[in-house]
């Protein structure tokens, strides 16, 4: 009842700024830490996060890169054994490169979206506490 109470207190600035925080949960800070912590503190776990998203997705790329390198080095070796024949080979190629593609920039565009929600929460954030 109370943290009813408490919610139609907050102004709507309060509501918006807390359900941006919510939306953008972290498995480095759990929401009983966000809520009995201080926005410093809170600000400080925000910029870990945003940095281990970032040697993450380096991470990610390059294991990406490693593995397509081996997938067309396994197509090339079945093309040359006689196993693929050359229409099959570059339907493959094709649509392996058009994935990848679309995977990636779909991936580069959710990663920028994260980016600048954190960017935003932590500008929020220094605001309030100035």
């Amino acid at each position: 009842m109370n943290l009813f109470l408490k919610k139609m207190e907050t102004s709507d600035n309060e509501q918006q700024f807390f359900s941006l925080v919510r939306e953008h949960k972290s498995t480095i800070y759990t929401d009983a830490e966000f809520m009995s912590g201080d926005l410093v503190t809170v600000s400080r776990h925000l910029v870990k996060m945003r940095q281990q998203r970032k040697k993450l997705m380096v991470i990610e790329y390059f294991t990406l890169v490693i593995w397509l390198i081996w997938f067309y080095a396994e197509l090339y070796c079945g093309f040359l054994a006689k196993v693929i024949d050359k229409a099959e080979l570059i339907i493959m190629v094709i649509c392996g490169l058009i994935g990848g593609i679309i995977g990636t920039i779909l991936s580069i565009k959710f990663y920028q979206k994260k980016q600048n929600v954190t960017d935003e929460i932590i500008h929020q954030i220094k605001s309030l506490t100035r």
